[in-house]
């Protein structure tokens, strides 16, 4: 990893980490300002976060999630925590306890993802996820131990929700994330019960009033309706091709009379 210092803020781009130092020197003979100056550093990468350096992972972030959020990075070291509590050979399903942040975490760095099936999120606001054998059900609970936070200020008060703290700078608590790694973490057997009557099927109906395919479980009609959305207008590409889409235009222009 390569530290540049010529600035305050904290940049990672191609694995190399960038500090910003926005003091100007001035020449000690005149007082008259210089150019800023820059000075790099090669450092040994030490932190790993299932094979990844540190800011190889923040990079990771960066493309997966928008931003290097800090609970995606926390997340990092909790799935790395998780992989030394478990056979490597093994098929796992996770169940993440939040929506925010840790189940990006979850997918950039196992092969659970919400796509297939292997993730899922019950959101209870609490940043824990527990990961368990598919057959088996046996698993550990990965959470946040806030009695050990004490040590790290910017983390505690991250976490408590204090983001408009102007104490928290994002290369100082990217810094102290770095620092605690897994530390701030506790790890709990868990036994996950396996249902054993549930029917999967890829059998799905047309709903009449929408037009489009939805699971078979879920009745003749779909569930549209509990969506945040409503179509105001008549589709946008194409011609109409089916007697549904006939109907939908028309009761799309019926509700808008």
């Amino acid at each position: 990893m390569v530290v540049t210092t010529n600035g305050s803020n904290l940049v990672v781009k191609n694995s190399r980490t960038t500090i910003a130092n926005e003091t100007i020197m001035r020449d000690r003979d005149n007082g008259l300002p210089q150019q800023r100056q820059s000075k790099t550093v090669e450092v040994q990468d030490k932190v790993k976060i299932r094979g990844y350096t540190f800011a190889q992972f923040v990079d990771m972030v960066q493309s997966f999630h928008g931003y290097a959020a800090p609970g995606v990075l926390v997340g990092g070291f909790m799935v790395d925590l998780a992989y030394q509590y478990i056979p490597q050979e093994g098929l796992y399903d996770i169940v993440c306890e939040t929506r925010k942040c840790l189940p990006d975490a979850i997918q950039l760095l196992t092969p659970c993802t919400v796509g297939n099936g292997w993730l899922r999120i019950i959101d209870i606001s609490r940043f824990a996820f527990t990961i368990y054998d598919k057959q088996q059900g046996n698993g550990i609970r990965v959470s946040i131990n806030y009695s050990k936070l004490d040590n790290w200020p910017l983390i505690k008060s991250w976490m408590y929700g204090n983001s408009r703290d102007k104490n928290i700078d994002g290369p100082t608590l990217g810094k102290q994330i770095e620092d605690a790694g897994s530390s701030i973490c506790d790890v709990y057997p868990t036994k996950v019960e396996i249902p054993t009557n549930v029917v999967k099927t890829n059998d799905h109906n047309i709903c009449p009033y929408c037009g489009e395919p939805h699971a078979f479980v879920d009745g003749k009609t779909c569930i549209g309706d509990q969506l945040p959305y409503k179509i105001v207008g008549p589709r946008m590409n194409g011609s109409l091709s089916s007697k549904v889409n006939e109907n939908v235009d028309t009761k799309l222009q019926t509700a808008q009379t």
